[in-house]
């Protein structure tokens, strides 16, 4: 079960070498060349409507398109330089992301979730940018996952980031407690067992991460 869950987090191979190619010096800025919505939605990890959004927003240069009414248009693809910006920036905000996450986790203290997407330039009240940030924190869970379940006390370091209203994580921290096996769903089917379970995770991290990490 736990592989599985990993594998959800890992994209396919196509994915991958799209994603590495873009990253690449072969690519730059100003290429105009074609890649297809799918791929391009693919490994920005969004969905085609918010891939639209970027096209009128400007973020993304369309590259063909059908018309479908007069005034309805259907984009076959996006051009590979602006697709690389958006996929350098997404990279520039894990990393900015996990970052704080780290810091919080060393000194014991926690951020909400406004307070780490504002730092990095997104919006709560965006639905991509709320589905991107639950992606990152489930990916450092994840890993701290990975690097604690030997010692016998798995611990999900996505824990210091909080709701500004009920003070714990949301419900996306506990369904990924539950695909890894760290508790059951009785353990969280209500609030009050919910904050007991993430002031365990909590007091785990301090414990496990405390002092790991500087700025």
């Amino acid at each position: 079960m736990i592989e599985n869950v990993v594998n959800k987090l890992i994209p396919n191979d196509a994915t991958r070498e799209l994603r590495a190619y873009l990253l690449s010096d072969s690519v730059t800025e100003t290429s105009t060349e074609f890649v297809p919505m799918a791929a391009a939605s693919s490994v920005l990890g969004v969905t085609t409507q918010t891939m639209k959004l970027r096209i009128r927003e400007g973020k993304l240069n369309a590259k063909t398109f059908f018309v479908i009414e007069p005034d309805r248009k259907s984009w076959a693809g996006v051009e590979a330089g602006s697709l690389k910006s958006l996929l350098e920036e997404k990279e520039r905000r894990r990393a900015r992301i996990k970052h704080n996450v780290d810091l919080c986790a060393s000194k014991g203290v926690y951020m909400n979730y406004s307070q780490v997407m504002n730092d990095v330039g997104m919006d709560w009240h965006s639905p991509p940018d709320r589905k991107y940030i639950n992606q990152v924190l489930e990916e450092i869970n994840h890993q701290s996952f990975k690097e604690t379940i030997d010692a016998g006390s798995p611990c999900l370091k996505g824990c210091v980031v909080v709701s500004i209203n009920e003070g714990i994580p949301t419900d996306s921290f506990f369904r990924c407690a539950v695909e890894l096996g760290v508790c059951e769903v009785a353990d969280i089917e209500n609030l009050t067992h919910r904050r007991e379970f993430w002031q365990e995770q909590f007091d785990l991290t301090k414990q496990v991460y405390g002092g790991s990490y500087e700025q």
